[in-house]
């Protein structure tokens, strides 16, 4: 079995509409997924994690805009 999880929508709190890159915007989220991970048992398994940042942060590698 494979478990997904994720945001649909890009979103940024601040002035603005809650999309991504709103200018005013005082936080970005970012995504970062696992990938796919095989446990012992075979079952295998993915995750993902949001993180808030400061507006103009570096994105970690291996995450994405989210």
């Amino acid at each position: 079995m494979v478990v997904l999880a994720g945001c649909a929508t890009p979103y940024a709190s601040g002035q603005g509409t809650g999309k991504a890159g709103v200018s005013g915007a005082t936080e970005i989220i970012v995504v970062c997924d696992s990938g796919i991970v095989t446990g012992p048992d075979g079952t295998e398994t993915s995750s993902s994690i949001a993180m808030r940042l400061p507006a103009g942060s570096a994105i970690p590698a291996g995450c994405r805009l989210g």
